[in-house]
């Protein structure tokens, strides 16, 4: 009971200080907002003013995102709005207003998906998941968990670690309440990991779920040990709410474990600080394990006022949770809408884009035809001066062809010149063959016979008969000499 006081004082304490410091902060940002400001630099105050009484006062967040995203929208300051949009996401869904709030996160993410700033649009895929789980609507909430996960996987620095185990711990939680337990398990331990690695004084939420998990699944000592290690930390906790949500974990595992005393020292805590801070599911949930316990310990009267309590409490949630399944419908009504007007959306951008493309296609096929023009106009161009440079290549063949024939012409006439002389020199030869050297010749031949066959009478008719034929050789010898230089001169020609 000591020690439950010490913490209550202590949150007391720590909530002082911490609006004190809010007001403090808006006070200060206040005095920027002069109007010589350049307009980015108004818009940036105006985010984070709103930012400021976002976690003291939501509603009084909203005058400032507006005028912060009127006036990033008239600049053209994409980030700016879209920062705004988030804010204003977040001020209309603590204040219950969640169709608004849906409205403003899409707003926001569709400017940040054009910035393609991946690490603001995980941030946005967040406000989705906590907007989905006060709606107690699982599955969306998971599926925009997941999708920040993804994001913030990529990057190794460490304060987007950090970020991404709280990220972790959420999903982890999601996971329990779907009966992923094995999935629950895995999550949960990477985040374990990286909240020791980078953030060990705040590793208090992680370690409740993990007990939570370890009771769903009926591993008592488990989950005892990670909530007493939890619980001996209160500032390990991410906010109240959890703490609190701890306590009760604690109060129904001691049950399990039949240690009763502790258990409802557990939940007589829980409820204390549920009490304190008008968290009615909280203390629904204290005042249900209280009347167990007293039901276990045969204090019916307690047990009973715990039990009306408990109807109460939950009589009053269930009227919450009528507003919250009414919301539920509008959202899903205006998903329906958002669905429609993208399928309109869609639709209209197929036919914009069909008749682009036969745009495109028309131009295609007439520049194509324009190409196809052109490229036979130069294909006949390039065939005509072709047949050009053939007929003047003919042309001066021709002409050569003409210059080689007169030539030749040349040629044979005094080839046949050349024949006919050297025919006639062939019967010049013939003519001193047959008569000139044929009549000196015959001569030498008788005289030779007769010297031979000495048909001489003295020696006188024997040197007669010599100098005849010395004359008749000699005679020989010329008409030979003349044969031969007419021969030479012949081969000359």
């Amino acid at each position: 009971m000591r020690s439950s006081l010490v913490i209550l004082l202590y949150c007391c304490i720590w909530a002082g200080q911490a609006s004190w410091a809010q007001t403090k902060k808006i006070d200060s940002l206040r005095q920027y907002l002069l109007p010589a400001l350049p307009d980015s630099i108004r818009v940036r105050v105006l985010n984070e003013l709103a930012q400021a009484w976002l976690e003291v006062e939501p509603r009084k967040a909203l005058p400032f995102v507006e005028k912060s995203v009127q006036l990033a929208t008239n600049i053209r300051h994409k980030k700016g709005a879209a920062q705004g949009y988030c804010i204003s996401c977040v001020a209309h869904g603590m204040l219950g207003n969640y169709i608004e709030a849906i409205e403003q996160c899409h707003k926001s993410l569709a400017l940040y998906e054009t910035l393609q700033d991946s690490l603001n649009i995980a941030n946005v895929y967040n406000n989705f998941s906590n907007l989905y789980a006060e709606l107690n609507e699982k599955a969306s909430e998971i599926e925009y968990l997941e999708k920040s996960t993804s994001i913030y996987k990529k990057y190794p620095q460490a304060k987007y670690q950090i970020t991404l185990s709280y990220i972790l711990n959420n999903l982890g939680d999601s996971y329990i309440h779907v009966q992923k337990y094995d999935s629950a398990k895995t999550i949960l331990q990477l985040a374990y990991r990286l909240r020791k690695q980078y953030q060990p004084e705040k590793i208090g939420s992680v370690l409740a779920i993990m007990g939570k998990l370890a009771y769903t699944q009926r591993k008592y000592g488990y989950a005892y040990q990670h909530l007493q290690e939890a619980l001996q930390k209160p500032q390990s906790f991410n906010n109240r709410g959890q703490r609190i949500d701890a306590m009760t974990e604690m109060a129904k595992t001691n049950l399990a474990l039949d240690s009763t005393d502790k258990a409802q020292l557990w939940a007589e805590t829980a409820l204390q600080e549920a009490q304190k801070y008008a968290l009615a599911s909280e203390r629904r949930n204290a005042h249900e394990i209280l009347a167990t316990i007293y039901a276990r310990k045969q204090l019916f009267e307690k047990a009973f006022l715990h039990s009306q309590e408990t109807q109460r409490l939950q009589d009053s949630i269930r009227s919450q949770l009528k507003i919250k399944e009414i919301a539920k419908i509008q959202i899903s009504a205006y998903q329906q809408k958002k669905e429609l007007e993208n399928t309109q959306l869609q639709e209209k951008n197929a036919q914009q884009r069909y008749w682009l493309w036969l745009s495109v296609g028309t131009s295609c096929v007439i520049l194509g035809l324009l190409l196809y023009a052109v490229w036979l106009y130069w294909k006949r161009r390039k065939a005509y001066h072709t047949i050009a440079k053939q007929a003047l290549d003919l042309q001066k063949a021709s002409i050569e062809i003409a210059q080689l024939n007169h030539d030749l012409a040349e040629t044979v006439a005094r080839q046949d010149k050349s024949l006919i002389d050297k025919d006639k020199q062939i019967e010049d030869y013939l003519f001193i063959n047959a008569h000139r050297v044929r009549s000196p010749l015959a001569t030498l031949l008788g005289l030779v016979q007769i010297i031979h066959n000495k048909q001489y009478n003295s020696e006188e008719e024997l040197l007669y008969l010599l100098e005849h034929v010395y004359n008749n050789a000699l005679k020989l010898d010329n008409i030979l000499f003349e044969i031969n230089e007419t021969l030479h001169e012949g081969l000359e020609k």
